[in-house]
């Protein structure tokens, strides 16, 4: 019973470690997925504002002012979902917003950072503001001041997050599978280790009992 009792401690301690070592390793390769495929989603948003910005101009009237041409819009991050944005001139007032813009978008209380994440619909949207960009159109021949604006543009995280989830899936199968194999491994070898040492004394103490006599 006192063997039995010792096997299970061993198999249950391997099992707890196995199992602890596992799941460090889903957490720590979902996280690193979400942070990658954030840090290059941004980078995608940034390009998309940019792309938004140069589409700004003067119109060709006697007294020019900012239009924004829609026709040459970038299509979307996410295949399924409209990106939304937002143009502002250096006065406040309105260039260009998209039809799906919602001022949840533009929070009071983010305005003050480049990127922020925001909820519309009970989806999450990934929020980027680009301030006093130079429109690249120039007012007239003899205007020499570059006239500024400001972007914000948002674009759906879903397939992130559905990108992430799979990831953690696919990490959390290989992982269960691998930590089968190792247990197993380990509790054979446990078992094996334990059956053989109860007669490694008796062997030790019958030499030494043999060696005394023969000196005797």
């Amino acid at each position: 019973m006192k063997r039995l009792s010792i096997t299970r401690r061993l198999i249950v301690s391997v099992l707890l470690t196995q199992v602890v070592l596992t799941g460090a390793v889903v957490v720590l390769a979902t996280y690193l997925t979400k942070w990658q495929l954030r840090k290059a989603f941004d980078s995608e948003l940034h390009g998309r504002a940019m792309s938004v910005a140069a589409l700004v101009r003067f119109s060709e009237d006697q007294h020019p002012r900012l239009i924004f041409d829609s026709t040459l819009m970038p299509p979307p991050l996410d295949r399924e979902r409209h990106d939304m944005y937002d143009i502002i001139a250096k006065d406040g007032k309105t260039i260009g917003q998209s039809p799906t813009w919602s001022d949840k978008v533009s929070s009071a209380t983010m305005l003050d950072r480049s990127y922020w994440t925001a909820h519309v619909a009970n989806e999450q949207y990934r929020v980027i503001r680009l301030k006093d960009i130079p429109v690249l159109d120039s007012e007239g021949p003899e205007v020499t001041e570059s006239t500024t604006i400001t972007v914000l543009y948002a674009a759906s995280t879903e397939e992130i997050r559905e990108r992430v989830w799979a990831v953690a899936i696919l990490t959390s199968i290989g992982s269960l599978v691998l930590l089968g194999i190792a247990t197993l491994i380990s509790v054979l070898m446990v078992r094996k280790g334990l059956v053989l040492q109860p007669y490694r004394p008796v062997q030790v103490l019958q030499r030494t009992s043999l060696s005394k006599k023969k000196y005797r």
